[in-house]
């Protein structure tokens, strides 16, 4: 999958800027995506889903309290490169400090329980990748609500673009972050010592992300060189397309893609999810959300709508709760806050 390279050779490629924890990209690529291309999917068909049969279906069965365990992934294989702007040396590895959070029986209005056993049963798994400057904890509070619907939620923090001094010339080595803690969180569904054991369920996999966390999402989905072998869907919130130096969005795979995206971001333009919208292969649901910045979208009174939003993604494509058009378009219809677009890969 072309992991762990070239993290410094895309800056040529990129218009960036860095402001309220976020990174601000071009659209350009070293290929154009192939918008049609795609195999068309009727959006409008109810989908099958990946949970295994007898799991819940929909959110329906919750909502869920949360818990939390912290788990350090290294992984040997990649190396991190130096940072001088963060002052730190090359390693041979690459650390990803990764908080999961996943469902349990315990108050749904209550804070992440520490530890705590899960509720019965095995939930789809939701990789989401932090912006510049944040860090997996504070990615994983702020998508708790995705928990209580019955996911289990791994939120990495990334070595170089984390925190204060970020560098984001690391994003080429993100995707394949993003693959690891993938694998290595499924791994932990063999290991009696943690309360996720049992409870996570194979081969249900989406990714999301959040501006600079939002283009390591579409790299890991869909550019050539860093796809990860199966995804089931994937959530993009105020990001933007970047093909690496030797990658493209050339022939995506159809995977249903959530945008989210504010229409006063001053960040990463709404184009940014504009682009993606159109030359991705679909099916394709983009929320504009009117008058909301960059981080807006995660304070009141957009927030309960961005939850809502992606919810209803999540168990129309990964637990089969039927086509996520018609909750969607409830979620927008008529509202001063938010905005549709929908494209279901044939047009």
């Amino acid at each position: 999958m072309g992991r762990g390279r070239r993290g410094r050779g895309m800056v040529g490629l990129l218009a960036v800027g860095l402001a309220l924890g976020a990174v601000v990209t071009g659209c350009g690529s070293s290929g154009t995506a192939a918008g049609g291309s795609g195999t068309s999917v009727d959006d409008t068909l109810p989908r099958a889903g990946c949970l295994p049969t007898g799991e819940s279906r929909d959110s329906t069965s919750g909502p869920y309290g949360v818990g939390r365990v912290e788990v350090t992934f290294v992984d040997g294989s990649r190396p991190t490169a130096a940072s001088p702007r963060r002052g730190l040396t090359a390693h041979p590895d690459r650390t990803l400090p990764t908080v999961i959070l996943y469902p349990t029986d315990g108050d749904p209005t209550g804070r992440a329980a520490v530890g705590a056993p899960a509720a019965p049963g095995r939930f789809p798994l939701v990789i989401v990748a932090h912006g510049v400057m944040s860090n997996g904890s504070t990615i994983a509070g702020i998508v708790a609500p995705w928990v209580r619907a019955g996911y289990v939620v791994a939120a990495p923090t990334f070595p170089l673009s984390s925190g204060s001094g970020a560098d984001i010339t690391d994003l080429a080595n993100q995707p394949g972050d993003v693959a690891f803690v993938t694998d290595a969180v499924r791994s932990l569904d063999g290991d009696g010592s943690q309360p996720v054991s049992g409870h996570i369920a194979d081969d249900c996999l989406a990714v999301a992300g959040h501006s600079m966390g939002a283009a390591t999402t579409l790299e890991a989905v869909y550019e050539s060189t860093y796809r990860l072998p199966h995804v089931d869907a994937a959530i993009e919130v105020s990001g933007v397309m970047a093909a690496m130096p030797d990658g493209s969005f050339d022939d995506p795979p159809a995977v249903p893609l959530l945008l989210l995206h504010g229409d006063d971001d001053p960040v990463v333009a709404i184009s940014g999810s504009q682009h993606a919208f159109e030359q991705l292969p679909g099916p394709n649901y983009f929320v504009t959300f009117r008058g909301a910045d960059h981080n807006s979208l995660f304070t009141p009174p957009y927030k309960a709508v961005l939850d809502q939003a992606a919810v209803a993604f999540l168990d129309a494509e990964l637990k089969g709760a039927g086509p996520p058009r018609g909750p969607l378009t409830a979620l927008t219809g008529g509202s001063s806050l938010a905005g549709l677009q929908i494209r279901d890969g044939s047009n």
